[in-house]
């Protein structure tokens, strides 16, 4: 703490930051038969994250973490009404993950008690890679001319830093129809997701860090009054679980050696 420290010890900082991106999706849609409309969009993007920090008089950073991400995704969507009570809403979806890391920073792990050892930073370049690929289908069923109940069920499965996952994921949305401009709604799902590809590293991570899951509930209301102008409204709830976070704990390897857990869930 800067404000208890000595004179001599206080020092200054220099702190540097930068995040830059961009993507491109492209969208192709092609008539089918019994009224379905077929939908294919790949998409294609890259991502930086750079981070530095010195003494403000420093020649160089002396820890430095520069992120580079480029993401692959696909998506093949199929919709339509098949039947007059009966709307169909089912794909696939694939993406493909890269990220590549450059770090500076001081290295004691092949140090004994290298804690409360100085040592000078060294360059390490990490890579992490993921594969992820998902089936869904919603089907909307007209219960009556108002009311409208859509089931929904995802399955996803990922190869993250070579370790497989998997996730279910059913849903249930209903839809009332108050008046013409007036709609009230309710729903209720389980969400899942992969945590990012480095938590799994060997190196920087936890291979054992599972996916995080969440239970959505929320009510809601529509009002369109006019074909341009429309109001939605939701309250809702979220029961976060499994959620990835750091720590510091440590266990200990069959060898008698220590192994730092980094993530866990």
């Amino acid at each position: 703490d800067v404000l208890q420290a000595d004179a001599e010890e206080e020092s200054s900082l220099a702190l540097n930051s930068s995040v830059g991106f961009w993507r491109v999706i492209a969208s192709y849609k092609r008539p089918m038969p019994r009224g379905l409309t077929l939908t294919l969009s790949p998409a294609f993007g890259r991502g930086k994250v750079a981070f530095a920090g010195s003494q403000a008089d420093a020649a160089g950073p002396f820890t430095s973490l520069a992120l580079n991400q480029s993401v692959l995704a696909y998506r093949m969507r199929l919709h339509g009404r098949v039947s007059p009570r009966v709307v169909l809403d089912t794909g696939i979806d694939l993406e493909s993950r890269v990220a590549t890391y450059d770090i500076l920073a001081p290295n004691t792990d092949d140090i004994a008690g290298g804690g409360d050892v100085d040592a000078d930073p060294e360059v390490s370049q990490l890579g992490a890679e993921s594969l992820g690929a998902g089936l869904y289908a919603d089907v909307g069923v007209d219960v009556t001319s108002r009311l409208r109940l859509i089931p929904g069920l995802r399955l996803d499965g990922y190869v993250i830093q070579g370790q497989p996952k998997w996730s279910v994921d059913p849903r249930l949305v209903g839809r009332y129809a108050t008046s013409k401009t007036t709609t009230v709604k309710a729903y209720a799902g389980v969400f899942h997701q992969p945590p990012q590809p480095e938590a799994l590293d060997i190196s920087i991570g936890n291979p054992d860090v599972d996916i995080e899951r969440g239970v959505h509930w929320g009510v809601g209301g529509e009002w369109k009054p006019t074909r341009l102008w429309s109001l939605d409204g939701e309250l809702y709830i979220v029961d976060r679980q499994n959620v990835v976070v750091f720590t510091n704990d440590v266990v200990m390897r069959a060898d008698g050696t220590i192994r730092p857990l980094n993530f866990v869930n």
